[in-house]
């Protein structure tokens, strides 16, 4: 596991998720879950391809509660969130060993906004702390459509 994302919020969105109380379908197979990809269950955006939800741990630690959203395609360790209504912003926990690059793209895929942080993982300790990242286009015509 190379990243999670913990919460994301988004102002068009109007709602937080935590990944806390998903159905046990969209838990990672590995932790006794369901395996689905996590997609459109909820309301106003879609997360994925390869997106499930998984448990916390001391190095990929959960900002609050104890669910986190990762990839199960450790080969191209992306999480992509697309959004039904363009945003303005979008901010989100997360947790990385290698780092960090969010990018914002509006609904022609021109990159809007870039939010870049080194790892906030201790790999000799196996500690890791959740820290926030925010995307905001800065611009009241540029919207947000999906985030990569």
């Amino acid at each position: 596991m190379s990243s999670t994302l913990l919460a994301v919020g988004a102002a068009g969105f109007g709602g937080t998720i935590d990944f806390e109380n998903v159905p046990n379908a969209f838990l990672e197979s590995n932790i006794g879950g369901g395996g689905q990809d996590l997609g459109g269950y909820y309301a106003g955006v879609t997360f994925g391809p390869n997106e499930q939800v998984t448990t916390t741990s001391t190095v990929f630690p959960a900002h609050s509660g104890t669910n986190e959203l990762t990839t199960s395609d450790f080969g191209t360790p992306n999480i992509l969130m697309t959004f039904d209504s363009p945003q303005t912003d979008v901010s989100f926990w997360y947790t990385t060993s290698f780092g960090i690059v969010a990018t914002a793209f509006d609904s022609g895929n021109h990159s809007l906004a870039s939010f870049t942080a080194p790892s906030n993982v201790n790999l000799a300790t196996s500690e890791g702390v959740s820290s926030f990242g925010d995307l905001f286009t800065g611009v009241a015509d540029n919207y947000l459509a999906r985030v990569r």
